[in-house]
C-alpha cells in the first residue's frame, strides 16, 4: 500500500520476480498492488527486501502485509488485469516532471520520439491531472481516447522496456498532438512549436496548455511585452514566475544553495522563491522592488522545446484572469484569455483535474510549500482515526481534505471561493476526490465564519456539519504534519479568522491539543473600519492603529487625500461599519502604510511583502512595547511601537531600519510571550502557523530564538502555513464540542 500505481511498480515487481526465478502474478487492486509469489525461500526473502528497500524512485510504500498461501504451482510470473474491492485508502500519484531518459529521446534526431512533446515513461509524466478513477489503468485516464500504435504496444508489453505498462505511453503516431492558432481560433499554423517560439521572439503573448492547465507565456527579457501582459491581465505589481532554460541559466539571475538546487531540479520541479541577483539580464518589471523571484525549470517536453539558443528565460504565469481559476479547457481558455493572448499553443489531451504550479521556498534549510499543487498534491498524511470526514477549508487559498481509514488526503490549491468560477472548481474537486476515494463522509468540517462559501457549501448538504475556529485549525495543521499528540503553545499569526467572541482574530497565542484549546494571549484589539475591504486597503489599518494609539493620522499617512483620511476617522469615531480585530496581518499592513510603502494592495499580501523586502541585515534595535494582563488574558499592547515608529520617522530614520526594528519587535514580544506561557503551563513544544509566517525574516527570527532557548519548535513545511493548510487542521480535531474554543 502507498503510492504504487502510476510509478512503474508492477513492471518493477515483474522484473524482480524474473531475477529471483519466482512464479506467480502481480496486479493493481484499487489503491494497492497485490503480489502472489512462489519459489525458493531465500529468493523470496531477497525479493521482498528489494521491493521494500529499493522500489522505483517515485514510489512510496506506506504499508506491506505478508501472509502465507497454499502453493498453486504457477508456471511463470505474469501481470494480471486490475481488480476491484473495497479499498482501504487510495494513494494517488502526483504529476511528475519529465525524466532525463525521456528528454534524451526527445532531443535525439534518431529517436522515433524526436521533438514529441508528450513523451513519458513509468518514471515521469501525467498522473493526477489525467486520472478519472482508480485503478490507474489507461482506460481510466484521459489517454483512453488514444489507442496505442504497434510500436508503443510492443514497449508496453515488453518486460525489459522502461515503458512496460506505462499507462500514458504514446508517440507522434498514436498520441496527443499540439496545435498553434491565433486568438480568434481561425488561423492554424504548421509546425506548431516552432511557430510558437517564433511568435514569442517577436514579442507576442502565447497561451500554452501544459500539464495541468494554461500558462501565459512571453519572452522574459522583453520589457515592453511584459508591460503589455501586465496591462492585459490587470496585474500591475505582482511578481511574475520565470521558467529558466536550465539550472545554469537560473543561477545567473538568482542565488541558489544546495537545498534549493535539489528542489529546483527534482522530480516535482515547482516554482522556487529564490533571492534575486543584481543583474541586467531580466527587466525590472518582472519583479519590481522584490528581493525574491519565482523560478522553475522546464518540466514537460513541450516546455523544453520552447527554448532555443536565443531564448533563455520565459515568463510562465498562470493562465487566468485576475482572481479567476486556472483555464484548462481549450475552448474556454481561448474565450477567457483571448484578450490577453495573441496566440495559443494547445493540444488535444484532456486535463481531467486542473492543477497549478506548486510554489515553495527554503527556510531554515527546510522545504516550505506555499502553494500545494503540481508535483506534491494530492498529499497523504497518516492519522489515527477510522472516521470518514470531508473538511472544507476556508475562503482564500482553499483546499479540501478527506479522511478515510486512518489517512487524510489534502487536495491541490483551488483558490479564492469568492469568485464564482473558482467556487464551481471547488465543487468539482470535491466531487472528484469523493469519487476516487469512494467515500461518503458522515460529517463535514468547515470554518466558523458564516459568510465563507465553504461554510455555505457545508450548510447546503444533508450531512452533519461542524465549525472549527480558524486559528485553531492552523495550529492543528502543524501538529498533524509533525505528528504531535500533546499540548502545545500555538503562535498563530494570520490575517483574517473569526473568533468565538465575534472579533476577527489573527495575532494569537493558543494553548491546546487535538481535543481542545484556550486563547491565552493575543495582540490587543484595534477597531478597523470597512469589513473585507481592509484586506485590500492597508491605509485603513494604518489610520486605525494610529487613531487607536491616540495619534492624528493626517500628519503621517502619505499619498492619500486628507479628506479620505478624515472620512475614515469619522467612521471610526462613530463606529460605522467597524469591527474589533487582533489580526497580525492587519498590523503589518498598517505599519507598511504608516511608513509610506503601500496604501493599496494590488495582490494578496503586497503591503507586508514590501515591508519585509525593506528590512536591512544587521539591525538589532527594537521598539518598546507593553504586555498587559486583563480579564485573564495577556494582551500585547502596540501603542509604544506605533509611537516609536512615529519618533523615528520624525527623526528621518531610514525605512529599512524602521522596518527591521518593527520586525525585531514582533520577534521579541513573541519570545517573551512564549516564555511567560511556558513558565505558567510547563509546555515546551511550540508550533508556528498562519499566513503571516510566510515572512522569512519573521519566521527565521522567532524559530532560531525559540530553538536556542530549548523549545521544541515546529512550523508547517509540506502543509501550507497559509489558509491552504486549514482543511487538514479542521479534519484533525478529536472533540467536535471544542471546535470553537472556550
Amino acid at each position: 500500500m502507498g503510492i504504487v500505481q502510476g510509478v512503474g511498480f508492477r513492471p518493477f515487481v515483474y522484473n524482480k520476480a524474473l531475477e529471483y526465478n519466482l512464479k506467480g502474478w502481480v496486479n493493481n487492486c484499487e489503491s494497492t498492488v497485490v503480489i502472489m509469489i512462489e519459489g525458493e525461500k531465500n529468493h523470496i526473502k531477497c525479493f521482498i527486501k528489494d521491493i521494500v528497500h529499493n522500489p522505483p524512485s517515485i514510489a512510496y510504500i506506506e504499508k506491506i502485509k505478508i501472509k502465507p498461501c497454499k502453493v498453486k504451482g504457477y508456471e511463470d510470473f505474469r501481470i494480471l488485469p486490475s481488480t476491484s474491492m473495497t479499498p482501504t485508502i487510495c494513494f494517488l500519484s502526483p504529476d511528475i516532471a519529465t525524466c532525463d531518459e525521456c528528454m534524451k529521446e526527445v532531443l535525439n534526431p534518431e529517436s522515433r520520439r524526436y521533438r514529441y512533446p508528450f513523451t513519458n515513461c513509468t518514471q515521469c509524466g501525467p498522473r493526477y491531472s489525467i486520472i478519472k478513477e482508480l485503478p490507474y489503468d489507461r482506460k481510466n485516464t484521459t489517454m483512453s481516447m488514444f489507442p496505442m500504435c504497434t510500436e508503443c504496444e510492443k514497449e508496453y508489453n515488453n518486460p525489459g522496456d522502461r515503458r512496460f505498462h506505462t499507462q500514458p505511453n504514446c508517440c507522434k503516431e498514436c498520441g496527443p498532438q499540439v496545435e498553434f492558432i491565433d486568438s480568434d481560433n481561425k488561423k492554424k499554423y504548421d509546425n506548431p512549436i516552432k511557430s510558437a517560439v517564433s511568435m514569442i521572439k517577436q514579442g507576442k503573448i502565447v497561451g500554452i496548455k501544459g500539464l495541468g492547465g494554461f500558462h501565459l507565456c512571453c519572452d522574459a527579457i522583453n520589457k515592453n511585452t511584459i508591460n503589455t501582459l501586465r496591462i492585459r491581465k490587470k496585474r500591475p505589481n505582482k511578481p511574475l514566475a520565470i521558467m529558466a532554460k536550465n539550472l545554469e541559466s537560473a543561477k545567473k539571475i538568482a542565488y541558489i544553495n544546495t537545498k534549493e538546487e535539489q528542489i529546483l531540479t527534482g522530480r516535482q520541479k515547482p516554482i522556487v522563491l529564490l533571492k534575486k541577483r543584481v543583474s541586467n539580464i531580466l527587466p525590472s518589471n518582472i519583479a519590481s522592488d522584490q528581493r525574491y523571484i519565482g523560478i522553475m525549470l522546464p518540466y514537460t517536453p513541450l516546455h523544453y522545446l520552447l527554448f532555443d539558443e536565443s531564448i533563455e528565460y520565459l515568463v510562465m504565469t498562470s493562465g487566468n484572469l485576475n482572481g479567476q481559476p486556472l483555464a484548462y479547457k481549450n475552448n474556454e481558455a481561448i474565450k477567457s484569455l483571448g484578450n490577453i493572448c495573441d496566440y495559443f499553443l494547445t493540444h488535444n489531451r484532456e486535463i481531467h483535474m486542473p492543477i497549478d504550479d506548486s510554489v515553495v521556498k527554503v527556510i531554515e534549510d527546510k522545504l516550505m510549500v506555499i502553494r500545494l499543487a503540481r508535483g506534491y498534491a494530492p498529499y497523504h498524511v497518516k492519522m489515527d482515526s477510522n472516521k470518514e470526514i470531508l473538511a472544507l477549508g476556508g475562503q482564500q487559498k482553499s483546499t479540501i481534505c478527506v479522511l478515510k481509514n486512518k489517512y487524510a488526503v489534502i487536495s491541490n490549491y483551488i483558490g479564492d471561493l469568492g469568485d464564482y468560477d473558482t467556487y464551481e472548481r471547488y465543487q468539482k474537486t470535491i466531487d472528484n476526490i469523493l469519487n476516487i476515494y469512494i467515500t461518503i463522509p458522515d460529517r463535514l468540517i468547515h470554518d466558523l465564519h458564516p459568510l465563507y462559501d465553504s461554510t455555505r457549501y457545508a450548510h447546503e448538504q444533508s450531512i452533519r456539519s461542524i465549525g472549527v475556529q480558524h486559528h485553531y485549525a492552523h495550529m492543528l495543521s502543524c501538529m498533524v504534519e509533525h505528528n504531535i499528540n500533546k499540548k502545545v503553545i500555538g503562535v498563530i499569526y494570520d490575517g483574517t479568522g473569526l473568533g468565538y467572541d465575534g472579533a476577527i482574530w489573527g495575532g494569537e497565542f493558543l494553548i491546546g491539543d487535538r481535543k481542545s484549546y484556550k486563547r491565552a494571549a493575543h495582540l490587543k484589539y484595534v477597531t478597523l473600519q470597512g469589513g473585507d475591504i481592509t484586506v485590500k486597503e492597508p491605509l485603513r489599518s494604518g489610520v486605525s492603529f494610529l487613531v487607536s494609539s491616540g495619534i492624528e493620522p493626517e500628519k503621517y499617512i502619505k499619498g492619500v487625500n486628507r479628506d479620505r483620511i478624515q472620512l475614515l476617522k469619522e467612521a471610526l469615531n462613530s463606529d460605522f461599519n467597524c469591527f474589533q480585530s487582533s489580526s497580525m496581518g492587519r498590523f503589518f499592513d498598517g505599519i507598511s502604510a504608516l511608513i509610506g510603502l503601500c496604501n493599496y494592495n494590488t495582490y494578496d499580501g503586497e503591503a507586508p511583502i514590501i515591508l519585509e523586502n525593506n528590512t536591512e541585515p544587521g539591525v538589532t534595535q527594537l521598539y518598546s512595547y507593553d504586555i498587559d494582563y486583563i480579564n485573564s488574558e495577556w494582551l500585547i499592547n502596540y501603542s509604544k511601537i506605533i509611537q516609536g515608529i512615529i519618533d523615528d520617522m520624525e527623526q528621518g530614520i531610514s525605512i529599512p531600519i524602521i522596518s527591521s526594528k518593527f520586525h525585531n519587535t514582533v520577534i521579541d514580544f513573541t519570545i517573551n510571550m512564549v516564555d511567560g506561557l511556558s513558565e505558567e503551563s510547563g509546555i515546551v513544544d511550540v508550533v508556528l502557523s498562519g499566513g503571516v509566517f510566510q515572512n522569512s525574516y519573521l519566521l527565521s527570527g522567532i524559530y532560531r530564538r525559540l530553538k536556542g532557548s530549548g523549545y521544541n519548535t515546529y512550523f508547517n513545511e509540506m502543509i501550507p502555513i497559509n489558509d491552504g493548510g486549514l482543511s487538514l487542521g479542521q479534519i484533525a480535531i478529536e472533540d467536535d464540542k471544542f471546535g470553537g474554543g472556550k
